[in-house]
């Protein structure tokens, strides 16, 4: 199987909603050769094709988180969506729960409830419920959770 950028059309041949997840597993760069008959499927969930690639890495020590925080939600007012960073500190692994709830207190969506390694998360949200409908304009409140801590903040959706 061979890849041309200029030539392929990258939704031309990747199909599925696969995922690659986990609390120990980063993934920084993919590699697929196939010799053969292929058999089976492969589901990429985001995948990035580079027209050319680094001569040289810089590379720099970012210090672990030394506390649970969340950060403000950007942007804030939002639509469609909003992000959050999420610092995670170490050692080893923590089971964060990270929920979304509307300003009556009840369940919107839960974001985050796994496993997270040491360090920084960022962590989105489409203004959608868990069952995938659109919510309506109104301030919401994200919670996370880590152990006894407790971090929230609000956000504001504007339809």
């Amino acid at each position: 199987m061979t890849f041309d950028v200029k030539r392929d059309s990258v939704y031309g041949w990747i199909t599925g909603n696969g995922r690659i997840d986990g609390p120990n597993l980063d993934v920084d760069s993919f590699h697929f050769r196939c010799r053969g008959k292929m058999k089976g499927a492969i589901y990429l969930d985001r995948l990035m094709v580079a027209r050319r690639l680094p001569t040289s890495v810089a590379t720099s020590a970012t210090p672990l988180p030394s506390r649970f925080d969340l950060s403000r939600g950007y942007p804030n007012p939002f639509n469609p969506s909003v992000q959050w960073t999420l610092s995670v500190p170490g050692p080893g692994v923590k089971t964060v729960r990270v929920a979304v709830f509307d300003v009556r207190g009840r369940l919107v969506r839960v974001l985050a409830d796994r496993g997270l390694s040491p360090g920084r998360h960022v962590l989105r949200w489409d203004g959608r419920d868990s069952a995938g409908r659109s919510l309506p304009s109104g301030v919401y409140v994200v919670r996370a959770k880590l152990g006894d801590e407790v971090r929230t903040q609000k956000v504001t959706l504007a339809r």
